[in-house]
């Protein structure tokens, strides 16, 4: 069933339609929003989700990892409990002990999400795009190209700054993968490779990413730290390069293609825009701004949101320190991008990856850190604190 067939609401033209809750966008925040709103029973709301897109096509894939099966569990494309790390000093893969590696493809994702409202009298969505959110004491307004509508709350993934807003410190995580299948069998099914350093570029250093889906199948991609997002034919090139040369794969077809740019950036995403507006997703600050993973801070933001609605006391579990650890290296990957495959290198060489993942949740410990900190070459981070302080 296509998602365009299970769309149940048709638009009327009144001045003002009024809602509970109005979600602007329907990626990944807007709908997992809707998804946790449902296992809350909160039935009598009235809802309306807003997008510029059906969301018909399988316009991204989500990776994360777990300790234990989530809501999404039954639609991963692929699950694994090793990972591979590689530069050309050396490669190691390793158990991720209790945590497992997961794959979603963004059109299972949408397609479960929206089989979930298709019956719900009280959930509607309309394809539009949103011009503007206009905040007032007692609602808020969303403006869009045909209609405007009114809600007490809005859930707001779209409103995030340009580029020349953008404060502090911002990379781009830019991204180009190819999906292939090979003629042979050439893919470890077992552990997915995290980063491949094995690139002639090195300033900006390039990493690749492989997800094997099978032994003749796999999404490689070739990711680089830039100062723009601009993605240009030479990640093509080194996609190639890497296939033919690194891999030693000649024969193989590209079955799709993908591309992208996360924002890795300090700039401050206020979670809230005054009492009525919600922001969640990168707009709401859930992109972690030293890896570019989302979707999992997604979970649990949208889960506090829910909670504010609700009423229920929520306490507040960011740690300053995690910040800090982000604000240095960014300024390392800004400044000096030649030793991050240093760094990348000495932090899976030396420590386990079961703590690394912990240690990307922000879920450790400082005791736990303190081996992965001094794994870690100390001059750059040395000179990033002196210059961070300069700055202040």
């Amino acid at each position: 069933m296509s998602i365009g067939s299970i769309i149940h609401f048709s638009i009327k033209v009144y001045p003002t339609m009024r809602y509970d809750i109005i979600i602007a966008g329907g990626g990944a925040a807007g709908l997992s929003f809707v998804h946790h709103l449902l296992k809350r029973n909160l039935n009598d709301l009235r809802i309306l989700i807003i997008d510029k897109d059906l969301k018909q096509t399988n316009d991204r894939t989500w990776c994360y990892w777990t300790t234990e099966p989530d809501d999404f569990a039954p639609l991963l494309k692929a699950s694994w409990n090793s990972l591979t790390y590689s530069n050309y000093d050396f490669t190691r893969t390793q158990s991720l002990g209790t945590y497992q590696y997961n794959c979603l493809a963004g059109i299972d994702f949408y397609n479960f999400i929206f089989e979930e409202i298709k019956d719900n009298p009280q959930i509607s969505f309309i394809q539009e795009e949103v011009k503007s959110i206009i905040p007032a004491e007692s609602h808020v307004s969303i403006v869009c190209l045909e209609h405007q509508f009114e809600a007490s709350y809005v859930i707001d993934s779209i409103s995030l700054p340009s580029k020349k807003t953008l404060q502090g410190i911002t990379l781009f995580q830019n991204f180009a993968g190819w999906t292939i299948e090979t003629s042979g069998d050439c893919f470890n099914c077992s552990a997915p490779t995290l980063m491949d350093f094995r690139c002639k570029t090195q300033s900006p250093p390039g990493f690749f990413y492989i997800l094997p889906f099978a032994k003749n199948n796999a999404l490689i991609e070739f990711t680089r730290f830039d100062k723009s997002p601009l993605i240009t034919p030479e990640y093509e090139n080194h996609l190639q390069d890497y296939i033919e040369q690194t891999l030693r794969i000649n024969n193989y077809s590209v079955n799709a293609v993908e591309k992208g740019s996360i924002p890795m950036t300090n700039h401050p995403f206020p979670a809230k825009n005054g009492d009525r507006i919600y922001r969640v997703g990168t707009a709401g600050g859930d992109t972690k701004p030293t890896t570019g993973y989302t979707f999992k801070n997604i979970q649990k933001h949208v889960n506090a949101v829910l909670d504010e609605l609700q009423g229920i006391p929520t306490m507040d579990h960011t740690v300053k320190r995690f910040a800090f650890y982000d604000d240095l290296l960014l300024n390392i990957m800004h400044d000096k991008p030649e030793l991050v495959t240093q760094i990348m290198g000495d932090l899976f060489a030396h420590n386990d990856f079961s703590q690394i993942l912990k240690f990307l949740d922000e879920e450790t410990h400082l005791m736990e850190e303190v081996p992965l900190l001094t794994s870690l070459p100390w001059k750059p981070f040395l000179l990033a604190l002196y210059q961070q302080k300069m700055a202040l």
